[in-house]
C-alpha cells in the first residue's frame, strides 16, 4: 500500500523544503546503492518535487546549452537537471545569479567505476570545493554513487543527508499499482573533535508539529516518463562518448579554488572553523599548548584572507581549548 505521507505530508520533501526556504540553508544529499537500485530515478524525482516555482510547477530542467552534441529531445520530453561533466557545474556556479533559491542539481555517477587513485583524488577534491562554494546559494545538490565510500572523508564532512537505495517495488493505492524506489534515509552527523561520521535515522515534524523518526522504508515514486526517458538516452551517450572528456576536464581543472566572491566572510569563517575542528591537531602546537596563527590561516583547502581574521579564529580556538571544549 502506498504510504500515507505520499498523499498528505511527505516527511523528507517537506523538511528539505523547509531547510532551504525557511532556515536559509542548503541540502547536500548522496544517493548510494548498487547498479539498478533506482538511485538516479530517485534523485530525479526528489529534484522534481523540490525545485518548483511559486505556482508549484517543477523547474528541474537542464538548460539546452549543456546538452551534448547530437542529443535531442522528443516531443513532450523535458531533460531533468542531471549533469556529468565538471564544466557543466562550473558554468552553473559562474552564472549562479540566474538560478533561484531551491535550484536542484543531480550530479550522476560521480563515483564512476574504474577510477584510478589519482583520478579519484582529483574528483573528490573538485566535489568538496564545489560543495563549499554552493553552500551559501541554498541549492539542492544531489550526488549518486555505488557506495558512499566513493567519496573521501573531506566530502563526507560536507554532506548532510544520505539515501540508501534498495531497488524497485510496486505499491498500490487500493486500485492500481505504481512503481517506487525503496530507500532508507539518514542524516549525517560529524563529531567536530574526532571527525567521526555518524549515520542517524531521519527526523521530521509530523502534521501536528511533533518530532518523529523515519526509521522504516521511505518510498520514492518513479519519475514521469517525459523526464526519465531522455535521461536514459543522455546517460547512455555519456557512457559511450563523453567519459573521456569528463576525465580530461578533471585533469585540466587541477586545483579548482573556491570563488570567495560567492561566499560571505561569515560563511568562510564558519567553514574554516569546521575544517580546523575536524582535525585540530594539524593546527596545534603541543609544546606551547596553543593553536598556531600561520597554520590556521594557510593550512587546508580553505584559506583566511587576512591576519586579522586568522587571529580572531585563533583567539577563539585557544579560549575554547582553555575551557576544555576542544580536545587535541
Amino acid at each position: 500500500m502506498i504510504p500515507s505521507y505520499s498523499v498528505y505530508v511527505d516527511p523528507v520533501i517537506s523538511r528539505f523544503k523547509s531547510r532551504i526556504y525557511n532556515t536559509d540553508n542548503d541540502v547536500f544529499l548522496v544517493f548510494a546503492g548498487k547498479r539498478g537500485s533506482t538511485k538516479s530515478g530517485d534523485s530525479i524525482e526528489v529534484g522534481r518535487r523540490i525545485d518548483i516555482d511559486y505556482k508549484g510547477r517543477t523547474r528541474f530542467y537542464l538548460d539546452k546549452k549543456y546538452f551534448p552534441k547530437g542529443f535531442k529531445l522528443k516531443p513532450g520530453e523535458r531533460m531533468p537537471r542531471v549533469i556529468y561533466r565538471p564544466s557543466q557545474l562550473l558554468d552553473m556556479l559562474k552564472h549562479a545569479d540566474t538560478y533561484p533559491i531551491g535550484t536542484g542539481i543531480t550530479w550522476d555517477e560521480v563515483g564512476v567505476e574504474g577510477d584510478s587513485r589519482d583520478f579519484a583524488t582529483k574528483k573528490n577534491k573538485f566535489i568538496k570545493r564545489t560543495m563549499q562554494t554552493v553552500r551559501s546559494l541554498r541549492w539542492l545538490l544531489q550526488l549518486t554513487a555505488v557506495t558512499i565510500k566513493d567519496y573521501d572523508v573531506g566530502v563526507g564532512r560536507n554532506v548532510g543527508f544520505y539515501i540508501k537505495t534498495a531497488g524497485k517495488t510496486m505499491l498500490t493505492d487500493g486500485k492500481k499499482k505504481y512503481p517506487y524506489g525503496k530507500t532508507k534515509v539518514y542524516e549525517i552527523d560529524i563529531n567536530p573533535t574526532t571527525g567521526k561520521t555518524y549515520y542517524k535515522n531521519f527526523r521530521y515534524r509530523d502534521a501536528d508539529g511533533q518530532y518523529k523518526v523515519l526509521s522504516g522504508w521511505y518510498y520514492i515514486k518513479k519519475p514521469p516518463a517525459y523526464m526519465e526517458n531522455p535521461y536514459k538516452r543522455y546517460k547512455k551517450l555519456f557512457q559511450t562518448k563523453l567519459y573521456s572528456s569528463y576525465t580530461n576536464e578533471l585533469d585540466n581543472i587541477g586545483d579548482y579554488s573556491v570563488d570567495d566572491d560567492m561566499k560571505s566572510d561569515a560563511d568562510i569563517f564558519e567553514d574554516k572553523m569546521k575544517q580546523v575542528l575536524a582535525s585540530p591537531g594539524d593546527y596545534f602546537d603541543y609544546t606551547k599548548k596553543k593553536f598556531v596563527l600561520a597554520a590556521v590561516q594557510h593550512l587546508g583547502d580553505i584559506k583566511l584572507s587576512t591576519d586579522a581574521k586568522a587571529k580572531r579564529m585563533v583567539d577563539l580556538l585557544n579560549f575554547q581549548y582553555s575551557k576544555g571544549k576542544i580536545e587535541v
